[in-house]
């Protein structure tokens, strides 16, 4: 269309912008609208169209055809332009879609971009501010990064080939990568570009660009390197790099020098340190400056920088300086240099070593300067400790100068006078073993634990025949001075250490130091009489130490398996012993030529005291002398350190072990010294500094007895001392045999060649104060001289020369093999249990039963030992049969052999008691073995049935004297008689003549004594507590068989003994003889009692009863001196007073019989009621005799009983009678004096149910006595209704007063609730008025009615007293008028007319009126005031009440002005409002005045023809109000009146 046309158009829109919607907005910024400037009919959009005052407008240039032209190009106020950019339709906002299009312009290299460098610059800011806040799409990101439109210095490159100017980042990658002249702060950009992190690549490029190029244009170099490297430190800070990517940059740079150090050099990684250290200018450290900032610090080390040279770089730079010192022409100077960094290489290689845990120093590589300032191999460098000058050889040299005797030590370099061991060879001796050695030891020390090498602590002393031993824990420290003589530096750190010593006091052989000497495989050649036979020897001291040292007699011996710490000898072989001459270690030689390596030197040589010096003083050794009267070794702790390197074990061993092991596992074992042939004191010290400290002893003292058959056993006394506490005495029996190698048998000869065994020894050792309360219980255990940690139940220790595990923790006792074949080794073992030990055995049992009872008893095995020693027990126990030795003690202290024994093996221990006390000579007792260990009895005695009856049989007398308790000793206990005699009985033994039998008296006599036939088992049970009835105490002790023989074992003896027989019929009447069958018959108390008891008996006696013996008067009664028969008992007459209760004393003092309740004696019949009361009419006594008779508590009882047990049933008449007799009841006389007595039946009145006796009887006669209602009562009154008070009759038979007086008014309310619910209406006067005057409760009025009270008001005799009134509702109902009626009203209304009437009755006329003029002058009245209104019947009706009423009207009349108008007032207004007037007639109170005037009248007209005048009073009646001829009419309408407020009231008022 035309361009013109549209643009007058588009003029119009935009005009209107302000009036279209957001909607129409959004249609308008697309329409092409804008001018642009690219010809006539070129329009575009506003909304790509950009706004020329915008941020992007300068990434466009005027020739794209993007900014607004013609009307649209001015701007000012109301221009297009405005209007345009205050809608917000222009591009104003960097967009991605601009970033997109502007990027792609500017990478286009066909169409030229004016401007392009700063529009890439622009576009780039724009682009860092625009991602602060927004992202961008995936095409915009890709635009981005893909397309080189960032311009670096000259060029244009993408993201990834170049950087930006941060200044943290330049010294990183300048080199390598091109930057852009700007520095982006949008995190989002720069992850976009991929600028937040260097890519290791460049990194390390960069750093090889710094160190490659001599002259950087940025800066010096090292100034660059430092940069470099503090810039990646705080890469490192944000984790930018990983620790593997920072070790590989050091390592791409090789041997390059380009670490910066302290002499502003560079030199290479390697040889640079973190720390400071001193090795010259090979090795140096990092710049000082560089390290303050611990990041950097972590950097070089993360790089590659050591915190100090490695092993590697210090054995590289020795050889290099090596090199150095080969080379001829070298300046002196240059030469010191060099030995003097050579020195500090090899300081540093050692110190660095100390503190290496894992050793890893190569000393083949190790190079030390010599005296001619060369380095050479430091094995083959020589100290010259004897200070001669030696020329250096091929062979050996001098160190330097420089290196000083500590320095040599450390180096543990070889000193000169090492060399003397090849010249001197007179007085050297050593052995030297390879790797074998060492495996033999580690053996030994895996096989035997720590334990095991203590236990050969003792041995190798009693190798020495020594009888002292000491031990001691040396921790005193020794300092090592710059003269010290060692035999090798190595050895010199063994005598600094603490250290274990071991001494005794015997000098060991001269002949078996070539046994000690190792061998390989260990032993003794052959010397089979030395305990430690089984090739140990020292070996299991190593679990200690690297090297003993020995001294005894002469010699110093020194032992080193690996050959570590010994010198080596001519040939470079390691030295594994070395036997010195004490005189030749101590005393200083002079030697005048010794050749060394074909040189011969002349020096004063000293030699080795300093190995001595810590056993000066210690125990009596002085390093001065040339003999040791003693032995002494030395075990130096194996430290950490040397553990570390230990060729024998890697295990240390420090004092707190060895304290440990001290106090508990060798303290044991040393109390186990009891097998030793020599040793008699141990004693364990501690040396802390200068002076030791005892710790513990343990000194033995061996004597032989003088019975000890050959010196076969011995005793020893163990004094056992701890510290400061008190000492322990332990004493100990010993028996023990050694064969001869002609007494084994030839089986074994070629098992002891090959163990190298001597003959077998056995010995037994037993505790003999074991039950001391003061010392300490012993474990027995299993020896091998001492003791093995195997624990055995046997009551001894047990020492044998056994064949022994590999670990020496037990005795070889191995399976079967498959033929079913024991191992020769443990053939031998069991050998020695079954036959050797066993005869041992017996042999101490001999002794210990001549010496002592208790000792002889402990040491018997009491049950088959188990585990490896289980052969031994039985094979005692069968040897026992065949013994000759005495190895049983009796009871009476002979010593006799098992053949000649009687042995208590009865099951019965009654049986070996009572044997026990008889004490037989040959009787043992009891057995001191267990009997099922003895597999057969079979030419032994025993304690059997007819042994035990023969016994008795000859220690009659003593038998006697033993059971009989009245004898003067104490006598055996019952159960031991009871037992021996059932057992005598069950074994069929015969007993007649046996002085067994006990009488309850306590005397013994014998099985069928014929001069006591009758003597009877007394079968009696006790009854209560510990008393009991039996025939002794009824017929005599003699009767009867003891207490000690139960009835159990009487009822055995029955049949078969003469003597002893059962209770039975025959018997208990013999017994009773004396008595004749009678009903009664009178006895004394005392035999009362003796009854009793024989009642209890016969009761308790199962064979006899009281109805066998019914006719004998046996039961005593309670009343009187009287005993019945059973017969007599039960015939009814007599009471059982179980049955009674406490009744028995009111019956008994009756006259009735009765019977203690006794057991057995059951009466019948039993109490009843019937029976009573017929044995009450037996007696034939009246009231008066039985209360005297009978106290008042006996007679409560009774009447109880008897109370309780009325039941209704059918009573004949005699019981009713006797039960009307009886004064059972109690009761109550009427009249205000209380009289309370119990009473027959017959004299009572019952009152009603509802009515309390106390509530009325002050009212009631006084001669009557009454009773409240009950059910028994009832029952007894049943027929008799005279006696029996209904309601009426009880309200009749109330004698009430005429006035109640206030002293009165408590009794009265009971009675008048009783009246009130009892009373009909109108009988007798019964309540009182305000007067207290008792009237009928239809003469008063309710107080409660307002009415009432102001009609009444001035009459108290018209209302209920106050006192009375909370019983006003029951009053009411009693008849106390309480409805507003017409009569109410009416009398209301002639009360009020009353009190109106002054003087209205004469008191002349008042006297002479009586009821009936009444009665006729109220008809009259009536009649008058209406005729015919009256029947004459009617009147007749008038009650008493009435009269009164009429009586009281007349006397009000008399009383001049009685009424109040006000009064008058209120009850006008009651009345008048009342539905009740409606039944009065108007006749009736026409002419009495209640009604008070009114001060007007306030009447309806209408009614204003019925009114009176006014009258002149105060209260008028209806006649003085209304007129007369109206009076009907108002009276008749005043239902209708009545409805609202009465208008004739107002009309009439």
């Amino acid at each position: 269309q035309d361009k013109d046309l549209a643009l007058l158009l588009v003029g119009r829109i935009i005009n209107r912008l302000g009036d279209l919607s957001a909607e129409t907005l959004k249609l308008v910024e697309r329409l092409p609208i804008v001018d642009v400037g690219l010809g006539p009919t070129s329009l575009r959009r506003p909304i790509d169209t950009v706004d020329p005052n915008s941020n992007i407008a300068k990434l466009f240039d005027d020739g794209e055809g993007v900014f607004p032209r013609g009307l649209f190009a001015p701007d000012g106020h109301g221009s297009y332009l405005r209007l345009l950019h205050n809608h917000g339709l222009l591009l104003d906002q960097l967009s991605p879609e601009v970033v997109i299009e502007r990027i792609e312009r500017i990478v286009d290299p066909d169409t030229p971009l004016p401007g392009k460098d700063a529009k890439a610059n622009a576009l780039l800011k724009l682009l860092d501010k625009y991602c602060e806040t927004m992202t961008l799409p995936k095409n915009a990101v890709s635009a981005v990064t893909v397309h080189p439109w960032l311009l670096a210095g000259n060029t244009y490159c993408s993201s990834s080939q170049s950087w930006d100017k941060r200044r943290s980042d330049l010294p990183l990658c300048d080199l390598i990568l091109p930057s852009v002249n700007y520095v982006v702060s949008s995190t989002y950009l720069r992850k976009v570009l991929g600028w937040q992190t260097l890519p290791f690549d460049i990194l390390k490029r960069q750093l090889l660009a710094v160190v490659s190029k001599v002259a950087i244009p940025t800066g010096p170099k090292m100034e660059r390197i430092i940069n470099f490297i503090q810039a990646l430190a705080r890469c490192l800070d944000i984790k930018s790099y990983t620790d593997n990517e920072l070790k590989s940059l050091g390592r791409s740079l090789g041997d390059r020098p380009w670490v910066p150090v302290a002499s502003e050099h560079s030199l290479p990684l390697h040889r640079t340190t973190l720390q400071p250290i001193d090795l010259g200018p090979r090795i140096q450290q990092i710049l000082p400056s560089l390290l303050t900032d611990p990041l950097v610090k972590r950097v070089l080390g993360l790089i590659g920088v050591p915190s100090r040279p490695s092993y590697e770089v210090l054995y590289k730079e020795m050889a290099e300086i090596s090199r150095q010192l080969e080379q001829p022409g070298l300046m002196e100077q240059e030469r010191e240099v060099l030995v003097s960094t050579s020195i500090n290489f090899l300081r540093e290689l050692f110190e660095r070593d100390s503190l290496d845990s894992h050793g890893r120093l190569d000393r083949s590589r190790i190079l030390v300067p010599t005296t001619k300032s060369l380095l050479r191999p430091i094995d083959s460098t020589v100290f010259n400790d004897v200070k001669l000058a030696h020329p250096d050889n091929n062979n050996i040299y001098l160190a330097h100068p420089d290196i000083t005797w500590s320095f040599a030590n450390t180096l543990c370099l070889l000193r000169l006078s090492d060399k003397q061991f090849d010249a001197e060879d007179d007085f050297f001796r050593d052995r030297q073993q390879g790797k074998d050695y060492c495996a033999r030891v580690q053996e030994v020390l895996e096989d035997y634990p720590v334990e095991s090498a203590i236990s050969e602590w003792i041995p190798i002393d009693e190798d020495a025949e020594a009888t002292k031993v000491g031990f001691m824990i040396d921790e005193m420290p020794f300092e090592r001075s710059q003269t010290s003589r060692f035999l090798s530096p190595q050895s010199a750190e063994l005598c600094q250490g603490p250290a274990l010593v071991i001494w005794n006091n015997g000098t060991f052989p001269e002949n078996d130091y070539e046994s000690i000497l190792p061998s390989g495989g260990g032993g003794l050649g052959g010397n089979f009489e030395t305990i430690g036979r089984f090739g140990l020897r020292l070996l299991p001291f190593y679990h200690f130490t690297e090297m003993i040292m020995m001294v005894s007699g002469k010699r110093v011996m020194f032992l080193d398996p690996s050959g570590s710490y010994l010198p080596r000898n001519a040939r470079g072989d390691l030295r594994t012993a070395l036997l010195l001459s004490l005189k030749t270690c101590r005393r200083s030689v002079t030697v005048d030529h010794i050749v060394i390596e074909s040189a011969l030197i002349a020096f004063d040589f000293r030699k080795y005291p300093d190995h001595l010096q810590p056993l000066e003083g210690l125990f009596e050794f002085s390093h001065t002398g040339e003999n040791y009267n003693g032995t002494l070794f030395r075990l130096p702790l194996r430290t950490p350190q040397q553990a570390l390197n230990s060729k024998l074990s890697n295990t240390p061993f420090d004092t707190t072990g060895l304290h440990t092991h001290m106090e508990t596992t060798f303290h044991d074992q040393a109390k186990g010294s009891l097998f030793f042939t020599h040793v008699e004191e141990i004693s364990v010290y501690w040396r802390p500094c200068k002076t030791p400290l005892p710790r513990w002893s343990i000194r033995g003292t061996r004597r032989s007895p003088v019975e000890a058959v050959d010196g076969d056993h011995l005793e020893m006394s163990l004094e056992i001392s701890f510290g400061e506490a008190q000492p322990e005495k332990q004493d100990w029996l010993i028996h023990f045999t050694k064969k001869r190698p002609s007494d084994i048998p030839e089986i074994f000869s070629h098992l002891m060649r090959i163990h190298g065994l001597p003959p077998p020894s056995i010995g037994l050792a037993m505790r003999m104060n074991h039950d001391d309360p003061t010392t300490t219980p012993t474990r027995s255990q299993i020896f091998a001289t001492l003791p093995l940690p195997v624990e055995i139940t046997l009551p001894v220790h047990v020492h044998a020369t056994w064949i022994l595990t590999k670990d020496r923790r037990t005795i070889r006792f191995d399976a079967r093999d498959a033929e079913g074949q024991w191992p020769m080794d443990t053939q031998y073992n069991i050998y020695l249990m079954k036959d050797l030990i066993p005869e041992v055995y017996l042999r101490m049992l001999a002794t210990l039963a001549r010496r002592d009872s208790q000792a002889w008893r402990r040491c018997w095995p009491r049950t088959e030992e188990g585990g490896v020693i289980r052969r031994m027990v039985p094979a005692l126990y069968e040897q026992l049969m065949q013994t000759t030795h005495c190895v049983c003690r009796t009871v009476t202290g002979v010593v006799v052999t098992p053949t000649a024994a009687i042995f208590a093996t009865s099951k019965s221990r009654h049986v070996q008691a009572v044997l026990e006390a008889l004490k037989p000579p040959k009787l043992v007792s009891p057995v001191p073995f267990e009997m099922a260990m003895v597999s057969s009895w079979e030419g032994l005695r025993t304690d059997d049935a007819g042994t035990v009856t023969e016994l008795l049989h000859h220690h009659a007398e003593a038998v006697k004297k033993l059971f009989c308790s009245r004898a003067s000793q104490p006598y055996m206990l019952k159960e031991h008689l009871d037992e021996v005699i059932r057992y005598l009985v069950e074994e069929e033994q015969e007993l007649d003549g046996l002085p067994l039998l006990q009488l309850a008296d306590g005397d013994i006599t014998t099985f069928g004594d014929v001069t006591h036939p009758w003597i009877f088992r007394d079968a009696t049970r006790p009854l209560g507590g510990s008393t009991s009835v039996s025939i002794s105490t009824l017929f005599g002790a003699r009767h009867v068989v003891g207490p000690a023989i139960t009835d159990q074992t009487c009822k055995l003896l029955i049949g078969k003994v003469g003597n002893v027989r059962n209770l039975d019929v025959t018997g208990i009447r013999q017994l009773l003889a004396p008595l004749t069958p009678l009903n009664e018959a009178t006895v004394t108390a005392d035999r009362k009692e003796w009854l009793l008891d024989l009642l209890r008996f016969l009761d308790s006696c199962s064979t006899v009863k009281l109805e066998d013996i019914a006719d004998l008067p046996l039961i005593p009664v309670m009343n009187g001196n009287t005993a019945i028969s059973l017969n007599k008992a039960r015939d009814g007459t007599v009471f059982d007073v179980a049955s009674l209760g406490n009744l028995y004393l009111a019956i008994m003092h009756v006259g009735i019989l009765v019977s203690p309740s006794l057991p057995g004696v059951i009466f019948e019949p039993v109490l009843d009621l019937v029976r009573l009361l017929k044995a009450f009419r037996s007696l034939e006594l009246d009231v008066g005799i039985l209360n005297q008779r009978v106290s008042a508590p006996e007679c409560l009882s009774l009447r109880q009983w008897i109370t309780q047990h009325l039941l209704p049933s059918e009573w004949s008449q005699a019981d009713r009678d006797t039960l009307l007799a009886i004064p059972i009841f109690e009761a109550q006389n009427g009249g205000p004096e209380l009289s309370s007595s119990l009473c027959p039946a017959s004299e009572i009145h019952m009152l009603p149910e509802e009515v309390r006796l106390e509530t009325v009887r002050r009212y009631l006669p006084e001669a009557t006595y009454f009773a409240d209602h009950s059910f028994k009562l009832g029952l007894v009154l049943e027929g008799r209704s005279q006696q029996v008070l209904s309601p009426e009759d009880l309200v009749n038979r109330l004698e009430l007063p005429t006035v109640i007086s206030p002293d009165e008014d408590h009794y009265f309310q009971h009675a008048l609730t009783v009246i009130i619910s009892q009373q009909r209406r109108g009988v007798v006067p019964f309540v009182p008025d305000m007067n207290g005057i008792l009237r009928r409760p239809e003469e008063l009025y309710d107080h409660r009615v307002r009415p009432f009270v102001v009609a009444f008001g001035t009459r108290p005799a018209m209302f209920v007293h106050p006192g009375y009134r909370d019983k006003i509702d029951s009053l009411v109902q009693a008849g106390v008028r309480t409805e507003i009626d017409a009569p109410s009203l009416i009398q209301c209304a002639i009360a009020l007319d009353e009190d109106a009437r002054p003087g209205a009755l004469d008191p002349a006329r008042a006297a002479e009126i009586d009821a009936p003029s009444l009665i006729q002058c109220a008809i009259a009245l009536d009649e008058d005031a209406r005729p015919g209104a009256l029947d004459p019947a009617r009147a007749a009706e008038i009650d008493a009440p009435s009269l009164i009423q009429c009586a009281i009207a007349l006397d009000e009349d008399a009383r001049p002005g009685a009424l109040d108008p006000a009064r008058a007032a209120e009850f006008w207004m009651a009345f008048a409002n009342d539905n009740a007037n409606r039944d009065i007639s108007l006749d009736t109170i026409a002419r009495l005045r209640f009604i008070p005037y009114p001060h007007e009248r306030r009447g309806v007209v209408e009614f204003e023809d019925f009114a009176r005048r006014l009258p002149n009073g105060k209260i008028a009646s209806p006649d003085e109000l209304v007129r007369v001829e109206f009076e009907p009419v108002v009276w008749t309408q005043r239902a209708r009146f009545l409805r609202t407020t009465p208008d004739f009231i107002f009309t009439i008022m």
